[in-house]
């Protein structure tokens, strides 16, 4: 019986290293790609012209952010869109 437990933990530390190294490559390819679409969507001339006019509906913003910039990947989440723009201070 010994074996049997020693076999089974040691698929369950396999399992768990797996998960681990399968996250962490997650994570760069998320982050690798939340940073360049990060520059997309401050290069974006309708994000722009909208979030430095304070008088527009900004959900216009958020929609396209969602639609446009963020893929299918992401409807797994739950994905909050906070807009700022860093050039004022308060």
């Amino acid at each position: 019986m010994p074996f049997i437990h020693f076999s089974r933990q040691e698929k369950i530390a396999g399992q768990f290293k797996f998960a681990d190294d399968f996250l962490v490559d997650r994570d760069v390819f998320v982050n690798t790609y939340l940073n360049e679409t990060a520059v997309k969507i401050a290069n974006d001339v309708f994000i722009q012209t909208r979030i430095n006019t304070p008088f527009l509906n900004r959900d216009a913003i958020r929609q396209k952010i969602r639609q446009v910039f963020l893929s299918t990947y992401f409807n797994k989440y739950d994905v909050e869109i906070f807009l700022f723009d860093s050039s004022v201070s308060h």
